[in-house]
């Protein structure tokens, strides 16, 4: 890829909660970056309710670019057991008119999307994420999809690295396979939300065998921020990859913390500031 690529990561936007005031003004910083890509990682309404999608939708239409969504555990019913359980994803389909897993592909450029969120799991805290043995071969297949050279991305809901003492820092379920798949598989980057703390960081473990970049959103504009401001990030690759932070900060979305990526022969890797 030679052309400059710009991609805004938005996740965790919990409508329901918050103003069309505040989905404006994020709409608006957003198209101030001209992304050509949005990415949003599930957590679109708080309750799951049509109307809460009605006005994520409007939301989304106010964005420019190419517009990839997975669903959250937040967008299955929450008060309707029947449909949780016989149709957990009837209204994100719905109204969002969108597919559960959207995958993008073009020359130089492969998104496939993964939906991580379950209507019930075998704990008492549904919300944790799983990634099933299907859904990690159907990941092979589809980024063997890409070009030679292509930039290879992965989007979900939940995290596939834990984060010590949070609230939702639990991995999700086989997130080692998923993880060793992906690598395999070549991708440069997984995006995901859920735990509303931002970050970006070279993912390198036992299990991968070609490091790759992580990054994860903040609470794009709910109030559940989780002692961080609102965020979400912008990315920009054109060989070497810049994850930028932007944050509300007094009622301004600002520039703030950037990493810089750089990959090699073995995979990719940070490069320290200065």
């Amino acid at each position: 890829m030679n052309d400059r690529l710009t991609l805004a990561h938005l996740s965790d936007l919990h409508v329901g909660t918050v103003s069309d005031h505040d989905l404006r003004h994020l709409a608006a910083d957003v198209r101030a970056q001209a992304p050509q890509f949005i990415v949003i990682t599930g957590d679109l309404t708080q309750w799951g309710k049509s109307k809460e999608f009605a006005r994520a939708r409007q939301f989304i239409e106010m964005l420019p670019g190419t517009c990839l969504i997975v669903p959250g555990n937040h967008d299955i019913s929450a008060f309707n057991p029947l449909e949780r359980f016989a149709r957990p994803f009837h209204r994100f389909k719905r109204e969002m008119a969108r597919p559960l897993e959207p995958i993008y592909l073009d020359s130089a450029l492969c998104i496939v999307g993964l939906n991580s969120a379950r209507r019930m799991l075998a704990r008492f805290n549904w919300s944790h994420g799983v990634i099933s043995h299907r859904q990690i071969a159907w990941l092979r297949s589809a980024l063997d999809q890409a070009g030679p050279g292509a930039l290879r991305i992965i989007a979900m809901h939940h995290p596939v690295i834990g984060t010590p003492g949070a609230v939702a820092g639990i991995a999700v379920k086989r997130s080692e396979q998923f993880l060793k798949a992906a690598a395999e598989a070549k991708c440069d980057l997984i995006l995901t939300g859920h735990g509303h703390r931002h970050g970006a960081r070279a993912l390198n473990a036992p299990h991968v065998s070609r490091p790759l970049v992580a990054v994860s959103a903040g609470a794009a504009v709910s109030p559940r921020r989780r002692d961080e401001e609102n965020s979400y990030a912008v990315i920009t690759y054109n060989g070497a990859m810049t994850v930028e932070q932007r944050l509300l900060r007094r009622g301004d979305w600002q520039a703030s913390i950037r990493c810089r990526f750089e990959r090699t022969n073995s995979g990719w890797c940070a490069v320290k500031p200065g």
